[in-house]
């Protein structure tokens, strides 16, 4: 009985990351994947993910308004590191309502998936 019980205490948490290829994201992965940790990498491009898929993440593939794929990407998660990209451009006009789609967007996610465990960072100081 007792080896059963370290096998389960053996059983690691999974952590998804999101914005995995920027600056804090890609070094939170990397912390994670040199621990050994399960993780589970959120990004727009499968090509720009692939160096952390070959050190062993699971990749979602994502927009951060897509609350369906969020919600898949959440679920069974211990912990979500949740960084929100200013997606500023000069010329926009609908910064402000972006940004509030993709709080929204994944506020809900993290909600529905029943993720107990979150850290947010912004890029956008003031």
């Amino acid at each position: 009985m007792l080896f059963l019980e370290e096998q389960i205490m053996e059983v690691q948490a999974m952590h998804v990351i999101t914005g995995a290829t920027g600056r804090t994201g890609s070094a939170v992965t990397n912390y994670l994947l040199d621990h050994r940790q399960p993780i589970r990498v959120i990004g727009r491009n499968l090509e720009r993910l692939m160096p952390f898929v070959l050190k062993g993440a699971e990749p979602i593939v994502s927009e951060p308004t897509n609350v369906k794929r969020l919600i898949k990407a959440f679920s069974e998660a211990e912990a979500v590191y949740v960084m929100l990209q200013p997606n500023y451009i000069i010329t926009s006009n609908d910064f402000l309502s972006y940004q509030k789609r993709v709080i929204s967007t994944i506020v809900s996610a993290l909600e529905q998936a029943e993720v107990k465990n979150v850290v947010s960072l912004s890029s956008w100081g003031g």
